[in-house]
């Protein structure tokens, strides 16, 4: 080519050379002119897909020369001309051409000249030229072509290996993927694997007299849709960095992935992006929660795409300094009264507080906010979910959900505040269509005040599991049949795809998928399981527990009532609901119940706080009904708030009285870390007859517990085991206080004190009269024995026995 160009541009100076320059008869003349035309007069053939250029050429007239095609003249769509002549392209196929053009002059007029230029494209060597074959999805239609060029169009499509010729074209591999004689690759794969790989090698053959052919092996991935296997993302926090890869669960044909947010997603925080090979990398700067939906896609055919919700939280930063939110200032929404509306909470509209908001227990803060209240109504009976995130590191939080029953608050679910743990999930099943309060206050105990950032979403659930107990009772039924009650918007269920998450049957017993415990049951006892329900495309599960018993054989246990306050202004007497732990209790005479006594409860915990108080708890062995199963404050209080604390009731010939000895005075951070102490004090309940007194006396001190232990001081004893000796003669009465652990200096006269596992056993001379003290003793006569925690105690026959109990840090295994 190159070649051809340069012998046409040396042309005119050939031409030029051999013109005559003598005379004629002896004078003289110019060389003749030269008229305005094309020089060029044939052009070299072209190659299919080769690039082609090529410049024509006039001779004569005034330059500049410029070139065009001429009037009227459609060239072919793959070859441009230049102003300056230049042909330029690249031919797809092989073909012949005429190509009319035209050139003008720069004289005034203008001279024209035009000329037809015969060109043949030649076609290239066949080849195919699809390199590789997207993947193929399970049961969805595939679409790809095989495509090759030079030869002589048409071409036919074969499969030489790998392939089954079927009518249309030819079968791939063990599936209904078919190759047709255009090159087409249609149909879609529908067995039972979900990865396949099928290698196929595909001939293609060209229309010239002679055909020319060409190979080329693939292999085509047939796999499943993808899914996002990324179940949660780590917590983020503000102005800290931040990074987390998505993982989605696909075939490995399905290579690369593009990862996107969805149109539908929260947008991600200020200073974080989502790359697309599923990266979240940045800095956040800002907090709160982030409801995301993240999109991967496939390089398919079809392209797949799989969505998934996932929470992004972005805590206050380590150090976080309360700061006053929109809620704050003036009466805010700090009481029930006042509390902010959230609105109606259903299935397509959970209540979402995003950006964080402040709560902080410090008095000192001009600006503190303890508490926040939330209203917010149920349509129908449902499941009730409150998340609440927040970093325990900053600070506790403490959410409760509770209802206004006729005027008294009821805490219907509460977090532990004892669980170092960041965030919290409140769940309350079978709640019935009402109005609820969400609050949310910052911890406080023991002189610590905390203060923290915390966002929420509360979701709601309209298939509910409406019990947590099912009972059987094998005596008055041969055969089994007890439904596991839900709902569904309110109504009874019908149906639904029931299942045992965890939990193993016991003999004799079935669970059907209709949701019903059936059979004649060969084990007695309590039974635990997590049961699940699907319905409506909804799912919920519950913790259930099951007792089979059979009456025939003795008493059983049953439940009775709820863990309530009597309250004689509320309606039937429903005070508020209570969560009461680690009590010490003794049954001891009570003017409501004659001979037979009352339970008392002395101190103990009451969600974070150890109190003073002394209940009642009511049995129906009263005459109020109102007052069944209920606990109702006695107003003596004992002297100062204790748990772990020992307690035991005596008939004395002059009075019977309720003692309370020892125990744990307050705790810090956790159930077992406060200070312990040796008060020991006694309230008289009943007369020297037994008979139960018109109200109970005040507490009065009586002798404390032993002050020294081997020469070290003692500050008290705690999480110990109590009996008691209840003798008719009052000077043969005694109270044993056994193993537990002891609050004790290091070493004698240190004046720091550590807490050691009690060996010991101390036995306490009751007060011999009403205004005696009594006397305590380390009894030397008692061997040592394995120190241990929270034992059980108990005497037969004048013998002390302890069973269990903990370790230092697990249980016992004596």
């Amino acid at each position: 080519m190159r070649r051809a160009l340069l012998s046409l541009f040396a042309l005119p100076l050939l031409l030029l050379a051999g013109c005559p320059s003598g005379s004629d008869g002896g004078g003289t003349s110019g060389p003749a002119p030269v008229s305005f035309g094309f020089l060029t007069a044939a052009l070299p053939n072209a190659t299919q897909n080769v690039a082609y250029l090529y410049p024509v050429q006039v001779q004569g007239g005034a330059q500049p020369v410029s070139y065009f095609w001429q009037a009227g003249y459609v060239p072919p769509a793959w070859l441009s001309l230049s102003s300056t002549g230049v042909l330029a392209g690249t031919p797809s196929g092989p073909g012949s051409y005429t190509l009319k053009l035209m050139a003008t002059d720069a004289s005034m007029p203008p001279k024209v000249a035009n000329v037809e230029l015969p060109l043949l494209v030649q076609a290239g060597a066949l080849a195919i030229t699809t390199t590789d074959l997207p993947a193929a999805v399970v049961s969805q239609t595939y679409s790809a072509d095989v495509l090759a060029t030079g030869g002589l169009a048409p071409y036919t499509y074969s499969v030489t290996s790998g392939g089954t010729a079927v009518s249309g074209g030819f079968k791939l591999g063990a599936t209904n993927l078919v190759l047709d004689a255009a090159g087409h690759i249609g149909g879609s794969y529908t067995g039972t694997a979900t990865e396949l790989l099928l290698t196929f090698t595909v001939e293609v053959q060209d229309s010239s007299p002679v055909p020319v052919t060409d190979q080329r092996s693939y292999d085509l991935w047939v796999v499943s849709a993808p899914s996002v296997s990324t179940a949660a993302l780590p917590r983020g926090t503000r102005n800290a960095g931040y990074a987390s890869q998505l993982q989605a669960a696909v075939s490995v044909g399905a290579y690369p992935l593009a990862w996107s947010l969805t149109a539908s997603s929260d947008p991600l925080p200020a200073g974080l992006a989502l790359q697309a090979d599923g990266t979240f990398y940045g800095t956040p700067t800002e907090g709160g929660l982030f409801e995301l939906e993240v999109k991967v896609e496939t390089d398919t055919v079809p392209v797949c795409t799989a969505t998934r919700k996932l929470d992004l939280v972005v805590y206050e930063p380590i150090g976080y300094a309360h700061a006053p939110d929109r809620f704050d200032g003036g009466a805010g929404n700090n009481t029930m009264a006042n509390a902010t509306n959230l609105g109606a909470l259903g299935m397509a509209a959970p209540l979402v507080e995003a950006e964080p908001l402040s709560v902080c227990a410090d008095p000192a803060d001009p600006a503190t906010d303890p508490v926040d209240y939330f209203r917010f109504t149920t349509p129908f009976k449902g499941e009730i979910l409150v998340e609440v995130f927040f970093d325990a590191f900053v600070g506790k939080v403490k959410p409760s959900l509770q209802v206004d029953n006729g005027g008294v608050v009821d805490e219907l679910v509460g977090a532990n505040p004892d669980l170092n743990t960041d965030d919290d999930l409140l769940v309350l099943p079978d709640a019935p269509a009402g109005t609820y309060y969400l609050k949310i206050a910052a911890y406080t105990k023991s002189g610590r005040y905390d203060e923290n950032g915390y966002s929420f979403r509360v979701r709601f659930n309209e298939l509910t599991i409406n019990t947590d107990l099912i009972e059987f009772d094998r005596a008055l039924s041969f055969s089994m049949n007890e439904q596991v009650p839900a709902t569904l918007q309110g109504a009874a269920l019908g149906g639904g795809n029931w299942s045992l998450a965890t939990g193993a049957l016991p003999g004799g017993v079935t669970f059907s998928s209709g949701g019903s415990f059936t059979g004649y049951p060969v084990e007695l006892g309590l039974f635990d399981f997590t049961v699940q329900v699907s319905a409506n495309s909804l799912t919920t599960s519950r913790v259930l527990r099951v007792r089979l018993y059979d009456s025939s054989q003795g008493d059983y246990w049953k439940r009775l009532g709820q863990h309530r306050f009597y309250d004689s202004a509320a309606a039937n007497g429903n005070g508020t609901l209570q969560q009461l732990y680690m009590e010490g209790m003794v049954v001891a005479p009570h003017p409501a119940y004659g001979a037979e006594g009352a339970i008392y409860t002395l101190g103990g915990r009451r969600g974070s706080d150890t109190i003073d108080t002394v209940y009642v708890f009511h049995t129906d062995h009263q005459a109020d009904a109102n007052r069944d199963y209920k606990l109702e404050d006695i107003s003596r209080p004992l002297s100062t708030p204790r748990q772990y604390v020992g307690a035991a009731f005596v008939q004395h010939s002059y009075g019977g009285y309720i003692y309370a000895v020892g125990g744990e005075l307050y705790s810090s951070t956790s159930p077992s870390t406060g200070n312990y102490t040796r008060i020991v004090e006694r309230m008289q309940v009943s007369d020297g007859s037994g008979n139960p007194l018109p109200a109970p006396g005040p507490w009065q001190a009586v002798a404390q517990l032993p002050s020294t232990l081997g020469g070290r001081a003692v500050q008290g004893w705690a999480e110990f085991g109590l009996v008691t000796v209840d003798s008719a003669t009052d000077a043969d009465e005694r109270i044993y206080v056994v193993a537990g652990r002891v609050q004790i200096e290091t070493t004698a006269g240190s004046g720091t004190y550590t807490k050691e596992l009690s060996t010991s056993v101390l036995m306490f001379e009751l007060p011999d009269g009403a205004a005696a003290t009594g006397a305590w003793h380390i009894k030397s006569d008692a061997g040592a024995y394995t120190g241990r925690r929270f034992p059980l105690v108990g005497m037969i026959n004048n013998r002390i026995y302890i069973a269990g109990g903990r370790t230092w840090s697990g249980t016992s295994d004596f």
